[in-house]
């Protein structure tokens, strides 16, 4: 059983979090067509410019394993709007 935690992400987490959007982009691959977009599409969508402006004002969370040693194995970035938020 894994147990995670989740927690505001630190400048030092950033790194890793394309790996693990390329990872999660993995499991995407054989929906494709359901999805009707190509398969660079689904990879890199979050720059690391916005993570990194989401991590300093705190809008932007990642999830931790303790089998992992603390690394990054998740991550949610929320960009508030005037009448909802982007995630």
């Amino acid at each position: 059983m894994h147990e995670y935690t989740v927690r505001l992400a630190l400048e030092k987490d950033i790194d890793a979090l394309a790996e693990v959007e390329q990872t999660a982009a993995q499991r995407f691959l054989p929906f494709l067509d359901q999805l009707q977009v190509p398969a660079d599409l689904i990879e890199g969508l979050i720059s690391p410019r916005f993570l990194r402006w989401a991590q300093v004002e705190n809008r932007l969370w990642v999830a931790t394993s303790q089998t992992q040693n603390a690394r990054p194995v998740g991550f949610i970035a929320v960009k508030f709007l005037p009448e909802s938020c982007f995630v």
